[in-house]
Protein backbone atom coordinates (compact mmCIF):
# COMPACT_ATOMS: atom_id res chain seq x y z
CA UNK A 1 0.00 0.00 0.00
CA UNK A 2 1.37 3.70 -1.13
CA UNK A 3 1.51 5.41 2.33
CA UNK A 4 1.75 9.56 1.88
CA UNK A 5 4.85 11.82 3.37
CA UNK A 6 4.36 14.49 5.97
CA UNK A 7 5.75 17.82 6.68
CA UNK A 8 6.54 19.81 9.39
CA UNK A 9 7.83 23.21 9.38
CA UNK A 10 7.89 26.27 11.83
CA UNK A 11 9.41 29.59 12.88
CA UNK A 12 9.71 32.32 14.84
CA UNK A 13 7.16 34.81 15.48
CA UNK A 14 7.27 38.00 13.24
CA UNK A 15 6.66 41.31 15.00
CA UNK A 16 3.83 44.33 13.36
CA UNK A 17 2.36 41.89 11.24
CA UNK A 18 -1.44 41.64 10.51
CA UNK A 19 -2.79 38.17 9.30
CA UNK A 20 -6.05 36.70 9.37
CA UNK A 21 -6.56 32.86 8.69
CA UNK A 22 -9.67 31.60 7.17
CA UNK A 23 -10.68 27.74 8.11
CA UNK A 24 -12.96 26.87 4.97
CA UNK A 25 -13.59 23.37 4.20
CA UNK A 26 -12.61 21.19 7.36
CA UNK A 27 -9.11 19.86 6.47
CA UNK A 28 -8.07 15.87 5.67
CA UNK A 29 -5.39 14.86 7.79
CA UNK A 30 -2.77 12.02 6.51
CA UNK A 31 0.87 11.03 6.21
CA UNK A 32 2.96 12.97 3.52
CA UNK A 33 4.90 11.70 1.14
CA UNK A 34 7.40 12.83 -1.43
CA UNK A 35 7.42 11.01 -4.78
CA UNK A 36 11.37 9.75 -4.40
CA UNK A 37 11.56 6.60 -5.08
CA UNK A 38 10.79 5.15 -1.46
CA UNK A 39 7.21 5.67 -0.87
CA UNK A 40 7.69 3.76 2.61
CA UNK A 41 9.04 6.95 3.92
CA UNK A 42 7.02 9.94 5.81
CA UNK A 43 7.09 13.50 7.04
CA UNK A 44 7.82 13.18 10.77
CA UNK A 45 9.74 14.78 13.41
CA UNK A 46 12.62 14.45 15.25
CA UNK A 47 14.40 16.53 18.20
CA UNK A 48 17.26 18.13 16.86
CA UNK A 49 19.37 19.07 20.26
CA UNK A 50 22.30 21.27 18.20
CA UNK A 51 18.74 23.56 17.27
CA UNK A 52 16.92 22.68 20.19
CA UNK A 53 13.89 22.44 18.37
CA UNK A 54 11.85 19.73 16.74
CA UNK A 55 12.82 19.36 13.08
CA UNK A 56 11.29 17.91 10.12
CA UNK A 57 12.88 14.42 9.04
CA UNK A 58 12.04 11.54 6.84
CA UNK A 59 10.81 8.20 8.60
CA UNK A 60 9.25 4.99 7.68
CA UNK A 61 5.63 5.72 7.63
CA UNK A 62 2.87 4.40 10.53
CA UNK A 63 3.77 6.65 13.64
CA UNK A 64 0.79 8.31 14.74
CA UNK A 65 3.34 11.56 14.83
CA UNK A 66 2.97 11.49 11.37
CA UNK A 67 -1.04 12.82 10.65
CA UNK A 68 -0.32 16.41 8.87
CA UNK A 69 -2.97 18.65 7.56
CA UNK A 70 -2.83 21.42 4.54
CA UNK A 71 -5.82 23.65 6.27
CA UNK A 72 -6.71 26.95 6.94
CA UNK A 73 -6.41 30.00 3.97
CA UNK A 74 -3.50 32.15 5.48
CA UNK A 75 -3.11 36.20 4.68
CA UNK A 76 -0.79 38.35 6.23
CA UNK A 77 -1.57 41.55 4.73
CA UNK A 78 0.80 43.91 5.96
CA UNK A 79 3.54 44.46 3.95
CA UNK A 80 5.14 41.83 2.47
CA UNK A 81 2.01 40.15 1.48
CA UNK A 82 1.46 36.97 1.68
CA UNK A 83 -1.35 33.94 1.28
CA UNK A 84 -1.20 30.74 1.49
CA UNK A 85 -2.00 27.61 3.79
CA UNK A 86 -0.29 26.08 6.91
CA UNK A 87 0.95 22.39 7.26
CA UNK A 88 0.56 21.66 10.78
CA UNK A 89 0.36 18.11 13.01
CA UNK A 90 -1.42 19.36 15.52
CA UNK A 91 -0.52 22.42 17.22
CA UNK A 92 2.58 22.25 15.38
CA UNK A 93 3.11 23.89 12.05
CA UNK A 94 6.13 23.70 9.78
CA UNK A 95 8.20 26.80 9.43
CA UNK A 96 11.01 27.68 6.75
CA UNK A 97 13.18 30.06 7.50
CA UNK A 98 15.98 30.15 5.41
CA UNK A 99 17.12 28.41 2.30
CA UNK A 100 18.69 25.09 3.09
CA UNK A 101 17.95 25.04 6.82
CA UNK A 102 15.75 22.40 8.66
CA UNK A 103 12.48 22.94 8.33
CA UNK A 104 11.27 23.25 11.78
CA UNK A 105 8.13 22.39 14.02
CA UNK A 106 6.73 25.42 16.09
CA UNK A 107 3.82 25.94 17.44
CA UNK A 108 1.35 27.33 14.95
CA UNK A 109 1.41 31.41 15.01
CA UNK A 110 -0.86 33.12 12.67
CA UNK A 111 1.71 36.43 12.83
CA UNK A 112 4.38 34.22 11.35
CA UNK A 113 4.86 34.27 7.56
CA UNK A 114 7.21 31.41 8.03
CA UNK A 115 4.42 29.21 8.60
CA UNK A 116 2.81 30.55 4.84
CA UNK A 117 3.05 27.52 2.04
CA UNK A 118 1.71 27.76 -1.27
CA UNK A 119 1.37 24.69 -3.53
CA UNK A 120 2.92 25.94 -6.72
CA UNK A 121 2.78 23.05 -8.85
CA UNK A 122 0.72 19.86 -9.21
CA UNK A 123 0.30 16.48 -10.94
CA UNK A 124 -1.54 13.38 -10.72
CA UNK A 125 0.17 10.19 -11.30
CA UNK A 126 -0.43 6.44 -10.26
CA UNK A 127 -3.90 7.94 -8.51
CA UNK A 128 -2.43 10.05 -6.72
CA UNK A 129 -2.34 14.21 -6.51
CA UNK A 130 1.21 15.57 -5.57
CA UNK A 131 2.12 19.14 -5.23
CA UNK A 132 5.17 21.22 -4.65
CA UNK A 133 5.03 23.65 -1.86
CA UNK A 134 6.68 27.23 -1.44
CA UNK A 135 7.17 28.77 1.63
CA UNK A 136 5.90 32.41 0.99
CA UNK A 137 8.61 33.89 3.39
CA UNK A 138 11.57 32.29 1.94
CA UNK A 139 10.39 31.96 -1.99
CA UNK A 140 12.02 27.87 -1.12
CA UNK A 141 10.03 24.59 -1.62
CA UNK A 142 9.75 21.79 1.10
CA UNK A 143 12.70 19.30 -0.04
CA UNK A 144 14.38 16.22 1.48
CA UNK A 145 17.58 17.06 1.82
CA UNK A 146 20.04 15.01 -1.24
CA UNK A 147 16.90 13.54 -2.13
CA UNK A 148 18.05 11.05 0.54
CA UNK A 149 15.45 8.47 0.85
CA UNK A 150 16.94 7.10 4.33
CA UNK A 151 15.37 7.37 7.78
CA UNK A 152 15.99 10.41 9.67
CA UNK A 153 16.55 12.56 6.03
CA UNK A 154 16.81 16.10 6.97
CA UNK A 155 13.66 18.16 5.62
CA UNK A 156 14.78 21.72 4.45
CA UNK A 157 14.09 24.95 1.76
CA UNK A 158 15.35 24.85 -1.38
CA UNK A 159 14.94 26.51 -4.86
CA UNK A 160 11.74 24.67 -6.19
CA UNK A 161 12.79 22.59 -9.16
CA UNK A 162 9.69 19.96 -9.16
CA UNK A 163 12.41 17.46 -8.63
CA UNK A 164 10.60 13.73 -7.10
CA UNK A 165 12.14 15.22 -3.57
CA UNK A 166 10.22 18.12 -3.21
CA UNK A 167 6.95 16.92 -4.90
CA UNK A 168 4.13 15.61 -2.07
CA UNK A 169 1.86 13.33 -1.84
CA UNK A 170 -0.74 13.79 1.42
CA UNK A 171 -3.70 15.34 2.73
CA UNK A 172 -5.70 17.34 -0.13
CA UNK A 173 -4.56 20.99 -0.75
CA UNK A 174 -8.01 22.99 -0.18
CA UNK A 175 -9.17 25.06 -2.94
CA UNK A 176 -9.97 28.10 -1.03
CA UNK A 177 -7.01 30.79 -1.83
Amino acid sequence: MLLKRPTIVCGAAVAALTMSITPGAAATGGHMWNESPSVSECLDTSFNPGLSAYTAVMWTCGSPTQQWQIAGTMHVTSAPKYTGYYIRNGTQCLDGYSRGASVIAYTCNPNDPNQVWLPVYAKTDGGYTYDEFQNQKTGECLSVAGGSTANGADVITWTCQKTPDQVWGGPAVPNNL
